[in-house]
């Protein structure tokens, strides 16, 4: 079993997307898993420490039950793991809920990851753009699943903070 949302996130990540995103931006398939497993984290990372904003939780909890944000949908994923790649237009919601979060760290945080997984800044920066969304559905379908108002996933986040954290490497 999971010890924390985050790994079910994880685990959930099919060898084919991470193949795809491996192919697509010429990195090694174990670096691009090593680097989107670890861009998960710390986008969850940021997501829990602000389990106690209510303002921040009522921007998250709603976009993450927004119908257009549900990867599980047909054809989500792949839509957007193809706008991720031809660097066609981003989506707005995800670029203020990556503002929301990660503020002006990103490019620190990007350069992190890149040594962290052996990746280039560039690369980094896609798999954080591919880790946003990645968090963002499968919270949604916990609110979903488990009937969580901003409270409750307030609640959940907080109490899973901790392992969600411990398990960052220092430097992402």
């Amino acid at each position: 079993m999971a010890s924390s949302f985050v790994d079910s996130i994880i685990q959930s990540m099919s060898s084919g997307l991470v193949s795809r995103l491996s192919t697509t931006l010429g990195e090694p398939t174990s670096n691009i898993e090593t680097g989107l497993s670890t861009a998960i984290r710390a986008i969850s990372a940021s997501v829990a420490t602000r389990a106690n904003d209510p303002e921040a939780m009522g921007h998250i909890h709603s976009m993450a039950l927004d119908p257009e944000n549900d990867l599980s949908l047909p054809g989500r994923t792949e839509g957007m793991l193809s706008r991720l790649t031809s660097g066609s237009g981003g989506n707005t919601s995800w670029d203020f809920i990556q503002s929301l979060l990660l503020g002006n760290r990103m490019s620190n945080m990007s350069d992190s990851l890149a040594s962290y997984a052996g990746v280039s800044s560039a690369t980094a920066k896609s798999l954080f753009a591919m880790a946003m969304p990645l968090v963002m559905s499968y919270l949604g379908k916990m609110i979903r699943t488990d009937h969580l108002d901003t409270s409750g996933l307030s609640n959940r986040l907080d109490a899973q903070r901790g392992s969600i954290l411990a398990r960052l490497p220092g430097d992402v």
